[in-house]
């Protein structure tokens, strides 16, 4: 289903949210413009059953505030395209955290060869000296798979998941979902209305709104404040691509290296948003590229573009 006309607030979790008041949604994404970061206004939700469907379809065509344009046919016949199978395998990549303490030293392998294929491709690292024994066996297990692609190392990786725990979507959709490293963050927050009052808005709506005038009034509490999953206002301007701010929230001396509830520092959430210029100064202000979120990934392991993995050279 094609869903336009949506606020530039809406992200992938909103989205889903929404649309799951019909039912079941198996997926749900918003499309965000590479060179800004920003909603470009439209996404795709994809029903786990006709029922979830139809009702969505029939309650936009009463009050006709979304364009939705698709058909039941077209519904049917769909598979998933590259962006989609990314972000189902970056949901299960997560789920596998939960999983882990149940499962073999096999299935282990089999995981972490598959995901190494799908991040890196074909094997290019020299096998780990003799006495490294988990290592070569990690190594033996990702050399296995040849030149598999990345493509196919992620649909056996979540034809695993689902083999192993055959509900993990529903799993993860009743427990809010566990964030990734890959998906934009400010696209997994919930956002306040465009219509909120301005007596009523906070520093983190400010620096959402790029408001630099309201940043550069701030007092050093609330600059070092957190909200309740650990964002800085430093996370979020460096999410959101606002250069700015950044600017000016480092002229304040805020801790350019606080992590959030999921261990990710401002440079992983600029780095994973690829907001270069950000990138640039958070690295010349002394960012720690070398700290790791609760995945055990570096700013480094989330960039998706090269020209942002050169910067890190």
């Amino acid at each position: 289903m094609f869903v336009g006309n949506l606020p530039w607030t809406v992200g992938h979790r909103e989205l889903r949210q929404h649309f799951s008041q019909f039912g079941h949604v198996f997926n749900a994404n918003v499309v965000f413009d590479k060179s800004t970061g920003m909603s470009r206004g439209f996404g795709f939700v994809q029903f786990g059953n006709s029922n979830s469907f139809d009702a969505a379809i029939n309650y936009f065509r009463k009050i006709s505030v979304l364009f939705i344009l698709s058909t039941m046919d077209d519904l049917e016949d769909y598979s998933p395209g590259l962006g989609e199978l990314d972000a189902m395998f970056n949901k299960a990549a997560a789920h596998l955290q939960s999983l882990a303490g149940t499962l073999a030293q096999d299935k282990l392998l089999f995981f972490y060869a598959r995901y190494k294929q799908a991040n890196e491709g074909s094997c290019n690292t020299p096998k780990p000296g003799f006495f490294d024994f988990k290592g070569k066996q990690k190594w033996e297990a990702w050399k296995s798979l040849g030149d598999l692609s990345k493509e196919e190392a992620m649909r056996e990786y979540i034809n695993a998941i689902i083999d192993i725990d055959p509900d993990w979507e529903l799993k993860v959709e009743c427990e809010g979902g566990p964030r990734t490293s890959w998906v934009r963050v400010s696209s997994l927050q919930p956002q306040k209305e465009d219509n909120t009052k301005e007596e009523d808005k906070n520093s983190f709506d400010w620096v959402k709104e790029n408001n630099v005038h309201k940043i550069k009034s701030l007092n050093p509490k609330a600059i070092s404040e957190k909200d309740e999953n650990g964002m800085t206002l430093l996370h979020w301007a460096a999410d959101r691509g606002h250069t700015q701010i950044v600017h000016c929230l480092l002229e304040k001396k805020i801790n350019i290296n606080t992590q959030d509830a999921e261990g990710q520092t401002a440079l992983h959430y600029a780095v994973s948003c690829g907001h270069i210029e950000i990138i640039q100064l958070l690295l010349d202000h002394g960012a720690d590229s070398t700290i790791q979120d609760s995945d055990g990934l570096k700013a480094e392991e989330c960039a998706e573009d090269e020209t942002v993995k050169i910067l890190f050279k």
